[in-house]
């Protein structure tokens, strides 16, 4: 088989297997005090922000957004009291529904954290050392002290815009001793058009045994879907080197090995739209943590990465040279390998980490899919 008929195979593997300046900082900056330190990383947390938006008449919002981690958030935004809109995150499905819908729309979604949950710790050093973000000041939020950054642009979703002093678009985060984002600060051509602030926070949260469940059919492979699919542990793509982790970290457990085929036009870990690709992916797993190492493709051969804004190059050792990306959701880094195979290795941990793992892969040889 031709490489570039291998991701083809691993999307008809799915497809065979039946898967349908403001309040914040000011101009102030932090001088020469210490940051405020992250003491923990809870499992599970629930916020509720009030969000105003300036831009074209003041709106206000509140967000309950209620996580348990690794994969699983659910976003309830109301307006006057109504829900006008709600979002649900689990392993392998993600669901919108705005207003008046009657159904929700339920896409695959990648084996990667959530979109609401941001987990900043393991990228603020990397992203600090390269000056991407600021360190400002020190502030209270919800009765909380949390220490507030400035990147270029609001950083939902996790990705960093690097900060730019001659712009006049900036964002100020502020992050708690848990590592949870309690409130950020938008503004564009230098007025402030958006505040979201938590009112209330909760490590300990009661979540309901529906909370994250998630109803209906994931939309066809055909349709812009996507498809997670479980197969065996030794499963591999025929006919292509497969890139394999014998030994995960401490601590971590093997969750699966995954066909995944994510929604066209982008997925959760790589938001912006790019080549149609499915890969066979490994899922480890810790309380709060993630790991992921993926092996793939592109559908038409061509690359699956181009240069990142925010990308710096480094040597993968047998692997090549690849590209680590800072994110602050769930940092990456990944390798083009030719005839649109890649090979990409993303979580919640440094990303120093993340390249020691991406060099610690193993060659295999190709092999069968089996579903499971």
């Amino acid at each position: 088989m031709s490489r570039r008929l291998l991701a083809t195979a691993v999307v008809a593997a799915a497809v065979a297997a039946g898967i349908g300046g403001y309040l914040l900082v000011g101009d102030e900056d932090a001088g020469d005090d210490r940051p405020a330190a992250i003491l923990r990383t809870p499992t599970s947390y629930r916020i509720v922000f009030r969000v105003e938006d300036f831009a074209g008449g003041d709106t206000v919002t509140i967000e309950e957004l209620l996580v348990r981690r690794p994969f699983e958030a659910r976003v309830e935004t109301r307006a006057g009291g109504r829900l006008i809109a709600l979002d649900v995150h689990a392993f392998g499905r993600h669901a919108i529904q705005g207003e008046g819908e009657g159904r929700a729309v339920v896409v695959a979604a990648e084996p990667s954290p959530p979109g609401p949950d941001l987990q900043p710790a393991p990228a603020l050093a990397d992203a600090l050392e390269r000056e991407l973000i600021e360190r400002r000041a020190q502030r209270t939020v919800a009765g909380r002290a949390c220490q507030v950054y400035r990147a270029g642009a609001p950083v939902a979703g996790g990705v960093i815009t690097p900060v730019d002093a001659d712009s006049d678009e900036w964002a100020d985060f502020c992050v708690d001793e848990a590592g949870l984002v309690v409130a950020e600060d938008w503004v564009l051509d230098g007025d402030l058009v958006r505040r979201r602030t938590a009112s209330t926070v909760d490590e300990r949260p009661d979540i309901s045994a529906d909370a994250f469940v998630i109803d209906g059919e994931v939309l066809p492979v055909d349709a812009g879907g996507g498809a997670v699919q479980l197969v065996t542990d030794d499963s591999r793509p025929p006919d292509a080197d497969f890139w394999e982790l014998r030994d995960a970290p401490a601590g971590f457990d093997h969750h699966g090995r995954y066909v995944v085929s994510p929604p066209s036009g982008g997925s959760l870990v790589s938001p912006e739209p790019g080549p149609s690709q499915a890969g066979v992916t490994d899922v480890w797993v810790r309380p709060a943590g993630l790991l992921v190492v993926e092996n793939g493709g592109t559908v038409s051969g061509e690359a699956a990465f181009g240069d990142h804004p925010v990308g710096r190059d480094v040597d993968l050792d047998d692997l090549g040279t690849g590209e680590v990306v800072v994110d602050l959701r769930s940092s990456q880094v990944h390798v083009n390998l030719g005839g649109g195979r890649y090979v990409r290795v993303y979580g919640t941990l440094p990303p120093g980490e993340l390249v020691d793992i991406a060099r610690r892969l193993e060659r295999r040889d190709g092999g069968t899919i089996t579903t499971r």
